[in-house]
């Protein structure tokens, strides 16, 4: 059975990983389908990743820059660098249950009209959480992880979400040459949203997997910027998710339903920036960051226009996906 499964590269981006990466290899070491290829892209790290992966059983191929070059930039050098028509991403503060790469080729091999696969992240320390089922993308321009805190019970079955988390997904490598790689622009954060709002766009599908399962730490990566309450609340991660967040909705919402949906967009701005003034105390990187966007947009005018010229999907369809929210599959 498992000689029709289709081969599968696992690719992860690492920056000053030590702490993170034994977890992550060791379960990939542990996969009832083992992998084609591992390929380990290093931002530039200062810790001895190098020399735990190039120690490592599996034997991962190792991919290092000079210097941090963001998650998006990493991740499509190791896109560039597989062999196999199918790929998976997975965290270095992720591991993989044992049936998590069978899953995702089961998955690419039964349902041939998906191209992007979510995976079923848990939480490691709450291991019956969802940390993320998927990403959805919401009216008001705030994309959410899709049923982050809720029961795992909750999210049993195969079905349609907007995107997938960049964490832990599948991706066929066609979907790269259609719809291009990930916005190296965007550094870090949301540009898995991008990706799937982009691919959306062209006609393509993402589906959620709930046996492809993985135990994810979050924000294990340290920037060295002011904290927050919560590791994810960090000043840069904070202007990086404001400014990336202007760019997902000016780059890919049709522009029906950007003005028809002003009004929640507004709000939602509105309910970020308070957050942020009054409990994350990154309201500075929150303003910086969203003013960054702003005046960002202007540059990407030919990409909407190039993108939105060559759409697929319907405005009904598109819209009924963003209207599904985060919730449980209906």
């Amino acid at each position: 059975m498992n000689r029709s499964l289709p081969e599968i590269t696992v690719i992860i981006p690492n920056y000053n990983g030590r702490q993170v990466l034994p977890a992550c290899l060791d379960s990939l070491a542990r996969q009832l389908l083992p992998p084609a290829a591992v390929i380990v892209v290093d931002n530039g790290s200062q810790d001895d990743s190098r020399a735990l992966v190039e120690g490592h059983p599996l034997r991962p191929r190792w991919i290092g820059f000079d210097h941090n070059r963001g998650f998006a930039a990493a991740v499509n050098a190791g896109i560039r660098a597989a062999q196999t028509p199918a790929l998976a991403l997975l965290n270095n503060d992720a591991a993989a249950d044992p049936r998590w790469l069978l899953a995702g080729a089961r998955g690419l091999l039964r349902h041939l009209q998906a191209a992007i696969f979510a995976s079923l992240m848990l939480r490691r320390e709450e291991r019956d959480r969802v940390d993320s089922a998927g990403d959805a993308y919401t009216r008001d321009g705030r994309p959410r992880p899709r049923g982050r805190s809720r029961r795992a019970a909750d999210f049993e079955r195969v079905c349609e979400t907007f995107s997938a988390s960049a964490g832990a997904a599948f991706f066929r490598r066609r979907l790269f040459e259609e719809v291009g790689p990930f916005d190296e622009s965007f550094f870090a954060y949301l540009e898995d949203v991008d990706l799937g709002f982009r691919s959306r766009l062209l006609g393509h599908r993402c589906l959620f997997l709930p046996e492809a399962v993985v135990y994810h730490q979050g924000a294990a990566t340290q920037l060295g910027d002011r904290p927050g309450p919560r590791p994810e609340e960090s000043g840069q991660r904070v202007r990086w998710i404001a400014r990336n967040k202007i760019f997902v909705l000016g780059q890919n919402l049709p522009a029906r339903l950007l003005f028809a949906w002003a009004p929640d967009i507004a709000d939602g701005l509105i309910r970020s920036a308070a957050y942020h003034l009054l409990y994350s105390r990154q309201f500075p990187a929150f303003v910086a960051g969203t003013l960054e966007g702003l005046f960002g947009l202007p540059r990407r005018c030919s990409r909407r226009r190039a993108l939105q010229a060559r759409r697929q999907i319907s405005l009904a369809e598109l819209k009924r996906m963003i209207l599904l929210g985060a919730w449980p599959c209906p």
